[in-house]
């Protein structure tokens, strides 16, 4: 039987998972894509944009039942601050140096996790 991750672990393992799927983008990599098309929409009903912003919210509500299962004292708030970093690092990645970025995502992710008692 597999042992299933911690949720402090699992929070930390989507930084991981960024960072796996920004080291494997081609040079030009230009953000993404659901952020360019909320800032190409003309309207704020446009069908785009709405994806986009159901795709964020579904980031959202991932990230918060993770700080919920893991034991958080403000699960929503945590939520929203890891969810800043993942979208932060993105951003930061295609004005800097990728692995400079996660680093720093990650680290401030542990930063704020670790305040709650989620500590290893």
């Amino acid at each position: 039987m597999e042992q299933q991750s911690a949720p402090r672990d699992r929070m930390l393992a989507v930084f991981a998972a960024l960072d796996a799927w920004l080291s494997g983008e081609v040079e030009g990599f230009r953000g993404c894509a659901f952020v360019n098309a909320v800032a190409e929409s003309p309207t704020p009903d446009h069908p785009a944009r709405q994806v986009a912003l159901e795709q964020k919210q579904w980031m959202r509500s991932y990230m918060r039942e993770l700080a919920t299962q893991a034991g958080a004292a403000d699960p929503d708030g945590l939520a929203e601050q890891l969810f800043v970093l993942l979208e932060g690092a993105t951003v930061t990645t295609v004005l800097n140096d990728r692995d400079k970025a996660m680093r720093a995502a990650r680290d401030a992710a542990e930063m704020l996790i670790a305040p709650n008692g989620l500590t290893p």
